[in-house]
């Protein structure tokens, strides 16, 4: 959801449920995958779009990500219990709204969310994990 302030300036705001791999990379024995986390995903930004009475409209933004993990599918027999906190982080984010016809659009972006690594316990071992989140996203929107 997309609200502009006035034709440079918008403020915007998603969420969504994501799942996220997790996996000890470059161990003495290889990669190791560790399991699954779903989890819920909110991000809000102040956008400035370059190019308002374009048919192609670019545009860069920035605010904050967050993310609460809901639920856990640990990669058994190695891991039988995963937790994280949820995280709160800068983003930056890219993209553009393309005009289609009428008060209609397509939309693509790209979201950089930079969120504070966090240490997992993993039986009598632990290990940094980083948590940060590339997202591409494609739409259609209407212009009310």
């Amino acid at each position: 959801m997309t609200y502009f302030l006035s034709d440079h300036v918008a403020v915007a705001g998603q969420i969504g449920v994501v799942s996220t791999r997790t996996s000890i990379r470059g161990s003495f024995i290889g990669d190791l995958p560790i399991g699954s986390t779903w989890s819920l995903s909110m991000t809000g930004a102040v956008q400035f779009h370059f190019l308002p009475d374009n048919a192609f409209n670019p545009y860069l933004g920035a605010g904050a990500g967050y993310t609460r993990p809901i639920a856990y599918e640990p990669a058994k027999p190695l891991v039988t219990t995963m937790k994280t906190d949820p995280q709160l982080g800068p983003m930056l984010q890219a993209g553009f709204d393309y005009h289609l016809v009428g008060d209609w659009y397509a939309n693509m972006e790209i979201k950089k969310i930079f969120l504070p690594p966090q240490v997992s316990r993993i039986g009598p071992g632990s290990a940094t994990v980083r948590l940060d989140m590339l997202i591409v996203g494609a739409g259609i929107g209407y212009r009310f």
